[in-house]
């Protein structure tokens, strides 16, 4: 069975490669708005770590297997910070989010807490609530792997979940509350890959944790499989470098012609940015 399954894995992460790479390529070849882009880049690898973190649990190496997932869970904990700051540089800047968010009315809470809560009025302290219940999921996600040599897995994974399901809640909440101000980005598209990629393999995770079998350890490879490839497609239509061609500034033209600059301004640190342009 395992066979299987490592093919099956291996052929994911082939096309997912297939798929994800020409895209960053078409980004950095196409480097306009790199305030965007730098966190675009990055949230389109999150699907080759996942992909090859999926391929090394069907090894029996467990060295191995261990050490893609802390990667990939430290790197999908990365992503939720990038993701944020990509929403706060649509809207412009933080403290402009935070004055459209005190003159908004009501909005309302995501399915199916608008049936039980109705609708709230956002504020300073309500976005850094959702800021906190995200920056959670990152701590909880990057240490659950630490967490075995003092809790039973079952204790693990149910930590993971409630994590996770918080995560969600505030992904939907966050996306409430800017849904108008970044509505020309494509938003909803982008929601739901970076739901898809960061909160559904861990709410997996957790699931066939607490089964602990192989079966359910199956069941995890081939949906973590399937998933990645769809939403590798679905990134393409998501973060698509064509919606952010138009009425350029000259500030904003692109960096440098050369792709490989292009790929040392994504790694370079904020301070020395500004050298780069």
């Amino acid at each position: 069975m395992w066979g299987s399954l490592f093919f099956l894995a291996l052929i994911s992460f082939v096309v997912s490669s297939i798929i994800t790479l020409p895209h960053i390529l078409a980004h950095l070849a196409h480097f306009n708005k790199p305030e965007f882009q730098n966190n675009i880049c990055k949230i389109l690898i999150l699907v080759l770590f996942i992909s090859l973190s999926n391929l090394t649990n069907t090894l029996s190496f467990e060295i191995l297997r261990f050490t893609f997932m802390l990667i990939s869970s430290l790197y999908t904990c990365y992503i939720v910070y990038c993701f944020l700051e990509l929403v706060i540089k649509y809207t412009g800047s933080e403290s402009k989010l935070l004055i459209n968010l005190e003159m908004k009315d009501q909005v309302k809470y995501p399915w199916p807490l608008y049936h039980i809560f109705g609708s709230f009025r956002p504020s300073y302290n309500f976005f850094n609530i959702v800021k906190v219940g995200l920056y959670q999921f990152m701590i909880v996600n990057s240490a659950y792997l630490f967490f075995a040599n003092f809790l039973s897995f079952s204790t693990i994974y149910e930590f993971l979940g409630i994590s996770a399901i918080f995560a969600l809640v505030c992904f939907s909440l966050l996306y409430n509350i800017v849904e108008d101000l970044i509505e020309t980005f494509n938003a909803p598209v982008k929601f739901i890959c970076i739901i898809g990629v960061v909160i559904l393999p861990a709410l997996q995770k957790s699931v066939f944790g607490m089964l602990n079998s192989e079966i359910s350890k199956s069941i995890e490879v081939i949906l973590l499989s399937v998933e990645m490839i769809a939403f590798s497609m679905l990134n393409r239509y998501a973060f698509n470098y064509e919606e952010l061609q138009d009425d350029l500034s000259p500030i904003l033209q692109p960096i440098k012609n050369s792709i490989v600059q292009n790929i040392k301004y994504l790694f370079t640190s904020e301070s020395k940015k500004s050298s780069l342009i």
